[in-house]
């Protein structure tokens, strides 16, 4: 079963669904939003020159994962920096044919046919600040 990574950007306080990668366990595929050629580039060169992370996350045993299996936790991870890009994991659209299943899931969440807006209540934001009480202010001597 393929996974797909759905990658949004801030625009203004919203963010907006700008591409999606489809993970399967040989191949990492992927459709993006026209308009930004650094957008474009970007994604294909992850599409394209990227490997499988290592199985142990280090690099120590040199056994590659999926991209399926271990790909995805970490595109989520390390791939969005929660100021101006961020990652979501979404289910793809089952199809019988991967190209497909990637054209459905771009349209249903990039282009927005069923639910391809994000809402800036899907953004998990602090509204209030925490309570600090039992601290105490230490000066220096």
């Amino acid at each position: 079963m393929a996974r797909a990574v759905l990658y949004h950007e801030r625009q203004g306080e919203n963010w907006k669904p700008v591409g999606v990668f489809l993970a399967t366990q040989k191949r990492l595929d992927y459709r993006v939003l026209p308009g930004s050629a650094r957008r474009e580039a970007w994604m294909r060169t992850i599409a394209t020159e990227s490997k499988p992370p290592f199985k142990d996350g280090i690099g120590l045993s040199l056994e590659r994962g999926t991209w399926e299996d271990d790909w995805v936790p970490y595109a989520l991870d390390s791939l969005s920096n929660g100021h101006d890009t961020w990652m979501t994991e979404v289910e793809p659209e089952p199809t019988s044919a991967q190209s497909s299943s990637l054209e459905s899931t771009y349209a249903k969440y990039v282009l927005g046919s069923k639910t391809g807006t994000t809402r800036k209540d899907t953004v998990p934001v602090a509204d209030e600040v925490p309570e600090l009480s039992g601290y105490k202010k230490v000066t220096p001597a």
